[in-house]
This record gives structure tokens, C-alpha cells and sequence, in this order.
């Protein structure tokens, strides 16, 4: 295999601030990361949205989850 491996156990939180211009648009974009083992790593990817304007944050295959602002000015 002979590659670095960072390990996260249970839970790992990645932040990015996002700043909108219309808060009545949805923001989406995608998450790629992956699962590895000794032996191997499975590539995996979900897509997400934002709805800015009710604060509900949605990634593929799970229900959507209330989400606050960090800041105020259209930065979250």
C-alpha cells in the first residue's frame, strides 16, 4: 500500500465559509473523500445543498438538518 494515511475515529469536522449574494438561491456542491484500511481505499462522493434562506443544509441520502450562521452578512 505504501501510502501516508490520515485517520479520523468516529467523527472529524471539516469547515469552509461560504459567502451568497442571494440568499434565496440554494448552494450546492460535492463531497469527495474516502475509506481506507490497511489493505485498500473505496473513493466515495455525496452531493449537497444549502438552502441559505431557511437554514437547512441537505447531502445526499439523509434528511435535511438545521444549520446557523457563523457570521452575519451572507457568510456562513
Amino acid at each position: 500500500f505504501k501510502m501516508q494515511v490520515v485517520k479520523f475515529k468516529k467523527e472529524a469536522t471539516f469547515t469552509q465559509k461560504i459567502k451568497v449574494s442571494d440568499p434565496a438561491q440554494v448552494a450546492t456542491g460535492l463531497i469527495s473523500y474516502m475509506s481506507c484500511n490497511a489493505e485498500s481505499c473505496i473513493p466515495l462522493e455525496k452531493t449537497f445543498k444549502v438552502d441559505v434562506a431557511n437554514l437547512k443544509l441537505t447531502i445526499e441520502g439523509d434528511n435535511a438538518i438545521a444549520i446557523s450562521p457563523a457570521q452575519e452578512n451572507g457568510i456562513f
